[in-house]
């Protein structure tokens, strides 16, 4: 099942909401400060998290998709 993710990019925080396309209701809100390292950590989360789930990561515009 895919998980979108929105990210509101600025200039000093990056707003981020994480919503699976199971529980269409539950959408999780979170921030990222605008620094490489806390881009990155955001990122090894993502991967640790859906690791051996069969999801896949694509960057859209100013989204990502998860599927």
């Amino acid at each position: 099942m895919a998980t979108y993710i929105g990210i509101n990019w600025a200039d000093q925080k990056h707003d981020v909401i994480l919503r699976s396309a199971s529980e269409p209701a539950k959408v999780e809100h979170s921030q990222i400060a605008h620094e490489p390292d806390a881009l990155m950590e955001w990122l090894g989360e993502l991967q640790r998290r859906f690791a051996g789930k069969g999801k896949n990561f694509g960057f859209f515009g100013a989204g990502v998709a998860v599927h």
